[in-house]
């Protein structure tokens, strides 16, 4: 398993923000995100690769704005991230 940190920085005015992907099932409330000084912070475990993700701020699915964003197989706009040990696939 590898850790993967989320940062999403502003929305100092959601109430909840939650980030959903590949390694939960893109379930919308199983990983919830702290708040910190500049913004939201969640660490998950997954496997070595690519991981999709998206936010999720007071029920708004969202992109990360400092990540790119690519299509996936059903049209639909996602992010990957990779594991810092896993240089084959991109980040």
């Amino acid at each position: 398993m590898r850790k993967h940190h989320f940062v999403l920085k502003g929305f100092a005015d959601a109430q909840k923000i939650y980030v959903a992907g590949s390694f939960n099932y893109w379930s919308d409330k199983s990983t919830v995100m702290q708040r910190t000084d500049d913004g939201w912070k969640a660490t998950v475990d997954t496997a070595p690769g690519k991981v999709q993700y998206k936010f999720i701020v007071d029920g708004k699915w969202i992109t990360d704005p400092s990540n790119p964003v690519t299509v996936n197989d059903h049209g639909i706009l996602t992010l990957w991230l990779q594991s810092a040990n896993d240089s084959k696939h991109q980040s």
